[in-house]
């Protein structure tokens, strides 16, 4: 269905919108950061109870401003595979992102400079990702937090 899903150890494929929501049920936090580097996101099942489940945790009503509140970086566009090669992953290249903006003395990373950055590192490690950052407009001048 194109939601990315977690499986615990025994093969049981959890919804990350399912994390979301029971995050947002019992935290409410300011912002919610979905950080998702799948390296198997080209997967799909047809595991009725898995379906049902996304299903239902994507259908969820949620408050009317919870798009306002979520920070959402993958290291592919939806459909596409992420690359999993040693040291180019996307989280390598976050974590390098994260560490030239803590030397520079910042308070993190601009929301609305995150993605090129990302992209930029990502090319210099020679990975084929291609990292997106969605975020309300209104989060622009946010940090990603360090």
């Amino acid at each position: 269905m194109g939601h990315p899903c977690l499986l615990t150890s025994q093969w049981e494929a959890v919804p990350l919108a399912e994390l979301v929501n029971l995050v947002g049920t019992y935290v409410n936090p300011n912002l919610y950061y979905v950080v998702t580097d799948c390296c198997a996101n080209d997967r799909t099942t047809t595991d009725e109870a898995t379906l049902k489940r996304v299903e239902k945790a994507t259908t969820l009503l949620r408050a009317r401003d919870f798009k306002d509140k979520e920070v959402t970086l993958s290291a592919a566009p939806p459909g596409y595979t992420a690359d999993a090669r040693e040291a180019k992953t996307f989280t390598v290249s976050l974590v390098s992102v994260l560490e030239q903006s803590l030397k520079k003395g910042e308070a993190g990373v601009p929301l609305h400079e995150i993605q090129g950055r990302l992209r930029e590192e990502q090319e210099k490690q020679g990975s084929n990702n291609f990292p997106i950052v969605d975020a309300s407009l209104d989060l622009k001048n946010v940090n990603f937090p360090l």
